[in-house]
């Protein structure tokens, strides 16, 4: 039990830091800071833990390390994919908020057409993906990033372990 409240409240203690670096500045790059937030305090709690006061409220034996290391990045990982989700509005909330907006007056079909066209769906990603530094324009034209090149070789080598075809 010790290992599972230790593992939680670290995750926590992220989930804290994160919160305050948001209010105080907001970083550029969401995604890439919420990892990194995330992974220097699993290896400070993991540290922390040799500490001789701290032992006895910390994982014992590498087994033990090894499930908060597990649990730890499962639940990062998936609060990232989270917050990338909610880091933009969505279809739903976009026309929730117009339907609001509108008021008594309500919106025709056509105009809620008009909220979620093909340009909202795609430009808010494509928004994040340069803001995020995944792409990148040169001469009006956009390429992938370095670090998204390697984030297609980590999909495709995932792919082929799998069986999966190519391209989804």
């Amino acid at each position: 039990m010790q290992v599972v409240i230790f593992a939680i409240g670290l995750f926590c203690a992220a989930f804290a830091v994160h919160l305050v670096v948001w209010r105080v500045a907001l970083p550029r790059h969401h995604i890439g800071a919420l990892l990194g937030i995330f992974f220097a305090v699993l290896l400070g709690g993991c540290l922390i833990t040799l500490l001789p006061a701290v032992q006895p409220y910390g994982p014992r034996s590498i087994w033990d390390y090894f499930a908060v290391v597990l649990f730890h990045s499962a639940a990062a990982l998936a609060y990232t994919a989270f917050y990338s989700a909610i880091e933009e509005d969505s279809p739903s909330l976009a026309l929730v908020k117009a339907v609001a907006q509108a008021g008594n007056e309500g919106l025709s079909r056509k105009d809620c057409q008009g909220v979620i066209g093909d340009d909202f769906l795609v430009q808010n990603r494509f928004m994040v993906m340069l803001k995020s530094g995944l792409i990148r324009e040169k001469d009006h034209r956009y390429y992938l990033s370095a670090r998204a090149e390697h984030m297609v070789l980590v999909f495709e080598a995932a792919a082929g372990l799998f069986g999966l075809p190519r391209g989804g």
